[in-house]
């Protein structure tokens, strides 16, 4: 059986200062989890594991939330109940997964694969955990929105301190903001596209202050990368994340 207590903790996926995370991590002695940091995707089941502190390849799948939860592990309620946001998220279509499986049969014998964009509410209980997959980005994105992570702040230091005038602050305002009145007014596929693209854009062009990365060339080719945008939202979004970051009038 393993022990639920382990080794001092690496950050279990790139990309973020852990919150939540974190808190849930110590509970268990911050067991280390770095051998996961090279993968790309995980099923749903590990992911859930990963972020209470529980390693995946020691325990068998196929029962491990009943085993964790016989054994008295301290955040087994924690990972049933993340596994089951997890889902929920998934039929809400606000988690983008690769390939998402349902329970078919009169007993639930076989996982069907079926089109995300069918599902409702109320089949989050019907996921196959096993066989649905989501990608290292995907599950960062759900972090950040959850706070289970914190998006990490970029920190300067001018050689001099001068009085901040009246736009510099404005302009400050604009950089750190994040957009949930966007994400609060706009639903659906069309609004988180929105979210993530002002969200992550700090992350992919640290430097944008004083190198603004050219729209044509750089931002709407990220859009369509990242976010699998097709043009007309490449070319929305370009402005928006153009004019959120205050780039119009340098690029």
């Amino acid at each position: 059986m393993p022990g639920w207590r382990g080794t001092p903790t690496r950050e279990t996926l790139k990309g973020g200062v852990m919150s939540k995370i974190k808190q849930l991590h110590s509970r268990v002695g911050n067991p280390d989890l770095s051998h996961w940091n090279d993968r790309k995707t995980f099923a749903l089941y590990e992911a859930a594991m990963l972020t209470v502190g529980i390693d995946p390849l020691e325990i068998d799948p196929a029962d491990w939330l009943n085993y964790i939860r016989r054994r008295k592990h301290p955040n087994w309620k924690h990972a049933a109940m993340v596994l089951r946001a997890m889902c929920e998220a998934i039929c809400e279509g606000s988690m983008v997964v690769i390939k998402v499986y349902i329970w078919e049969g009169q007993f639930d014998e076989y996982a069907q694969p079926v089109d995300a964009d069918s599902l409702e509410l109320s089949d989050a209980g019907r996921i196959a955990t096993i066989e649905t997959l989501i990608t290292r980005k995907a599950l960062l994105d759900w972090y950040l929105k959850n706070g289970y992570a914190e998006r990490k702040q970029n920190v300067s230091i001018p050689q001099k301190q001068a009085p901040k005038s009246s736009s510099a602050v404005l302009e400050n305002d604009r950089q750190q903001s994040t957009p949930l009145l966007i994400e609060n007014k706009i639903r659906g596929c069309t609004g988180e596209k929105i979210y993530r693209a002002i969200s992550q854009f700090p992350d992919e062009f640290p430097s944008y202050s004083e190198n603004p990365p050219p729209l044509d060339k750089k931002i709407r080719p990220w859009l369509q990368e990242e976010l699998e945008c097709d043009a007309r939202e490449q070319h929305v979004l370009g402005k928006l994340v153009s004019e959120h970051f205050g780039l119009k009038k340098r690029t």
